[in-house]
């Protein structure tokens, strides 16, 4: 996990931990997005009932999970406090299709995700090959490649 998660980042205060104890939120384990916590997510039990509890009315819950686990019961339980959208779902046949689709609910939800971070920067001006072979070192054109 140290490799994965090298620089720990604060948690923001909109962050419900589902693995620490709200009584701990405040130490250091809870405080930071860190290989510690992560670990600790990974091992711990859930603690569904006691974080639903802190979710506002007509919050977005976004699940990070590898498979959206608890989507029937927090359908159930938050139905109509707000919007619950995983970013994954076990046995679903394009995980890509899944997840782009997902981040279209964040859209329609209200929030703005940053879609441009999905994909590497792109540095201008883009030339393709094919217009490369049109263009002689003089900038004139050359007619089609055949």
């Amino acid at each position: 996990m140290y490799q994965l998660v090298t620089d720990p980042k604060p948690r923001s205060s909109k962050w419900i931990s589902s693995s620490v104890p709200e009584s701990e939120w405040e130490t250091p384990l809870a405080k930071y997005s860190s290989a510690e916590y992560h670990t600790n997510n990974l091992l711990s039990p859930v603690l569904f009932e006691e974080s639903t509890r802190c979710i506002p009315n007509n919050a977005i819950v976004i699940e990070i999970a590898p498979h959206g686990l608890l989507q029937a019961i927090v359908r159930k339980s938050f139905a109509q406090k707000g919007h619950h959208i995983p970013l994954a779902l076990r046995g679903h046949p394009n995980s890509t299709e899944f997840l782009l689709a997902a981040v279209g609910k964040l859209y329609m939800a209200g929030l703005l995700p940053k879609v441009s971070n999905l994909y590497p920067p792109v540095q201008y001006p883009v030339i393709s090959r094919y217009s490369l072979a049109l263009i002689s070192r003089d900038m004139e054109p050359r007619g089609q490649i055949g």
